[in-house]
């Protein structure tokens, strides 16, 4: 603040607990002059507002007369009133079902910070979608005036009531371990529906047993999100009035933050604390601080102040990993608690499939752990070699240091090499690298044979080196080496047989064999799970890469659950980093450019599966993690854009589209790294000239495409693209198109006959992008007077496109219109007519886009 007015008293002063009427005159004098306290204020009372108090002087509920209809709903009863607003049971005739209904309190009276926060609370409802979320049907004004919104009627009891009830078990908490594992179960599926609404942006912000309700069939509903706050810069919204002020939220549920009105320090932590005190009284059948009979600052100085009870001091049933976890989630400091929901309901299942918790007190060597995981490739090169050498051989420390300093002085030069020289680096090949890379492994076979672990080692590194320069047989071998070295030296379940699995998978899906890359990626996940503690990007890692598996093979909704727990982890992991002061901005960077790759992979995923909106969400966030982490003009950047580029494209949103390409084009070109003749470059400016085709400029569109067809000719003769490549034969198909459309029918000829080469040694006979081929040829051979024949291959082609990719793909539309043309020139016009008409606008991309 720019003024001595003290953050206490402005505190006291909205919560009316000023010792006297001149003193809240004053204070109410200075904060209308004074922009910055009234700001803060505002700020208070966006964070607390109405309160609905336990153990504090209860205020009286304003009177409410029941109305008829609300609408075209007929009200059946009263259901509660809060702070904010009245919920009625009510009856909707179309369609016929009982509703709750919800009205702001005061009616057409009501004041604009009701009504402001009201509205607020019907665009939360509408972000979210989830089974454990009560669902928003419609929201509107009535006749006369009154706001309202109309949602899903929950029938069942408030958590605290069914919990003393028996509904899960019987009062006093919990006392047996059955009963233990079913709170506990009940409890993390609440959570989930929590970080379901924070993945989506929403904080609760008013987490209570009496707002969450549990049905007949046992299953939790979360509700009224009157209060719940929006991450980012959506979140501020001050109030009007600065006269009074009233607490929003339930106290004895409110963060140390939230009850002293921090209003920086409000994120998804904030429901953590709550999501604890819940967990605290549905095991304990108690509350963590006795606030009843105190005074309003009284209560907050408790909550903030005073340390929880340990829960198995009270019980001696609760565990003593479960009382860690409680303690864990009511940290008084944020950056203690769980970085997310989802961590917390993550070491509470731990806890129940007999895993160690992630809540362990920070032991000497736990510390020592998380240096090496904040150091994993100097420490690796540097010392893990030494220690293994050490087990392995059995040597002296002195010997073995000397001989660890000679292979790790070998592994550095080789991975400076890798680094240096990686094609997807660099875009070339460097014959010298490649012939040490030669020597160096005979060296291995030569020289190491007493020696299997280090062997071993640099058989992994040499692995992925081969794997880098796309020589994925020799990257075969020495992968597979490696494991079949570390697998008999130190069996099936460990680290290093993991990372060798993961990279032989990676490289068996590069080598276009992609059932084999499956099975490693599973078999490198059972291991790492078994090794690691959820959330670690290990495990992370090979869900993503599994979920490109199924994908590629097809299996879209198995492939989404891969990516979708690869991104819960790699998200928690970046939470805690940045929650943590001396986080290194390397490993934030890291877990950024993660969690965008895997927003990139369900962008891509949700894309193939015409779901618009939500890529265009998976790909915005991707280009925010990518630049952040490595600055505008990095190529993961780029190809970010390229993506984003071919969304919109499927969006038909060409010249938006056209100007993600040229920036990436742009940018790429100007990377002295890449090189103008990058692979990257050719691969924006063949989507940049499928654009320009699908803009009606196919002279533009000729020129682009050349000099794409250009760059992929280039990349062949320096063997950085094999000649049978897809991409290849993705810019002849494009540029024999073109060809024939602007009558050079010759060309396109060569072109296309070039492309389907390419097609019969590359793809199956059945494959879609064959068919987009033959279909052009079709077109040709009719306008070369072989009509029948050309009229009999673009039904056929036609046929199975429709049947693979279907109707509204853009690849079935062109092979479509191309039929329908040689109809009309052929003077079958209600042939033509019935093509055309039986199909759907295009909205997916061409082969190779």
């Amino acid at each position: 603040m720019s003024c001595d007015m003290s953050h206490d008293r402005l505190w006291a002063f909205v919560h009316e607990q000023n010792e006297s009427d001149a003193v809240r005159s004053e204070v109410a004098a200075h904060v209308s002059s004074c922009p910055s306290c009234r700001e803060q204020i505002d700020e208070m009372r966006e964070i607390l507002g109405e309160l609905d108090q336990i153990g504090l002087s209860p205020r009286r509920a304003t009177e409410i007369r029941q109305p008829e209809f609300i609408g075209a709903y007929r009200i059946i009863r009263r259901i509660g009133q809060g702070g904010m607003g009245v919920v009625y049971e009510a009856e909707q005739r179309q369609p016929a079902r009982r509703v709750a209904l919800k009205l702001v309190l005061g009616g057409v009276h009501a004041d604009e910070l009701r009504v402001r926060m009201f509205e607020r609370e019907v665009q939360t409802l509408a972000r979210l979608n989830h089974p454990g979320i009560a669902s928003i049907y419609e929201a509107g004004i009535s006749e006369d005036g009154q706001c309202f919104y109309a949602m899903e009627l929950v029938e069942g009891v408030e958590l605290s009531t069914a919990m003393r009830a028996g509904g899960v078990e019987g009062s006093g908490g919990v006392s047996t371990r059955a009963g233990l594992r079913r709170r506990l179960d009940l409890f993390c599926t609440i959570c989930d529906a929590i970080a379901y609404a924070h993945q989506r942006g929403i904080i609760h912000r008013d987490l209570k047993p009496s707002n969450i309700l549990i049905t007949p069939e046992g299953r939790p509903k979360i509700l009224d999100f009157g209060l719940a706050r929006a991450i980012g810069p959506e979140a501020g919204i001050a109030t009007l009035d600065t006269g009074t002020g009233r607490l929003l939220g339930t106290v004895p549920y409110m963060s140390p933050e939230q009850a002293q009105g921090l209003t920086d320090s409000i994120d998804v932590r904030t429901d953590v604390y709550a999501l604890g005190v819940i967990l605290y009284e549905i095991l304990l059948d108690r509350l963590p601080y006795d606030v009843s009979n105190r005074s309003l600052l009284s209560a907050i100085k408790v909550i903030c102040e005073q340390a929880p009870a340990p829960p198995k001091k009270i019980n001696g049933a609760i565990p003593g990993d479960v009382s860690i976890i409680l303690l864990k989630a009511l940290e008084k400091d944020p950056a203690r608690r769980y970085a997310a929901v989802s961590a917390l309901s993550d070491d509470l299942r731990r806890f129940l499939s007999g895993h160690t918790i992630v809540a362990r007190p920070a032991s000497a060597s736990y510390q020592l752990q998380k240096f090496v995981a904040r150091h994993r490739l100097p420490f690796a090169l540097a010392s893990a070699l030494v220690i293994s050498l050490i087990t392995a051989a059995g040597w002296m420390w002195s010997d073995a240091v000397r001989e660890a300093r000679r292979i790790r002085r070998l592994n550095e030069v080789l991975t400076r090499f890798y680094e240096t020289s990686d094609p997807w680096n660099r875009g070339r090949r460097d014959v010298t690298v490649l012939e040490a890379l030669g020597e160096a492994q005979r060296m291995v076979d030569r020289e190491l044979v007493d020696e299997p672990l280090v062997a071993a080692s640099l058989h992994h590194t040499l692995g992925k080196l081969f794997r880098g320069f796309g020589d994925y047989p020799a990257a075969d071998r020495h992968l597979r080496a490696a494991n079949d070295i570390f697998r008999r030296l130190r069996g099936d379940r460990n680290s290093d047989t993991a990372m060798v699995l993961r990279d032989l998978g990676e490289n068996c899906f590069l080598a276009g064999q992609v059932s084999e890359a499956g099975k490693l990626f599973s078999a490198a996940l059972e291991i790492t799970r078994h090794l690691q503690r959820p959330p670690h990007e290990d495990i992370a890692v090979n869900l993503n890469n599994l979920g490109l598996v199924l994908k590629t093979e097809g299996k879209l909704d198995a492939a989404r659950a891969c990516y979708i727990d690869a991104l819960s982890m790699r998200e928690s992991i970046l939470s805690e980093l940045l929650s943590r002061e001396d986080t290194p901005i390397a490993a934030v960077n890291d877990a950024k450019r993660n969690a965008a790759e895997t927003f990139n992979n369900l962008g891509a995923l949700a894309r193939q599966g015409k779901k618009y909106e939500s890529a265009k969400t998976y790909y915005l966030e991707a280009i925010r993690l990518r630049r952040e982490a490595l600055g505008e003009g990095h190529p993961d950047v780029q190809k970010s854009y390229n993506n984003y580029g071919k969304l919109l494209f499927d969006l038909e949103e060409y010249d938006e589209a056209a100007r993600y390409f040229r920036l990436a084009i742009s940018v790429l070109r100007e990377d002295k790294n890449l090189g103008e003749e990058h692979l990257f470059v050719a691969r924006a400016m063949h989507s940049l000239a499928l654009t320009q085709k699908a803009m009606g400029r196919l002279s533009e569109a000729k020129t682009t495409c050349i000099e794409a067809l250009q760059l992929r000719r280039k990349a062949v003769d320096r063997g950085v693209l094999d000649a049978g490549q897809g991409d290849l034969a993705d810019s002849l198909g494009l540029l024999a198109e073109l060809l024939r459309i602007e009558g050079n029918r010759q060309e396109a000829r060569a072109a296309l006959d070039e492309a389907l080469a390419i097609g019969d040694a590359r793809y199956a006979a059945d494959d879609w992008r064959t068919a987009s081929l033959q279909s052009s040829l079709g077109a040709m051979l009719f306008e070369d007077g072989e009509s029948d024949l050309g009229i009999q291959l673009m039904k056929s082609s036609l046929d199975r496109l429709r049947a693979v990719r279907g109707d509204s793909a853009r690849e079935t539309h062109d092979a479509a219109e191309r039929l329908g043309v040689a109809y009309e020139q052929a003077g079958r016009l209600q042939d033509a007519t019935e093509v055309r008409e039986s199909m759907a606008r295009p909205r997916t991309s061409e082969a190779g886009h």
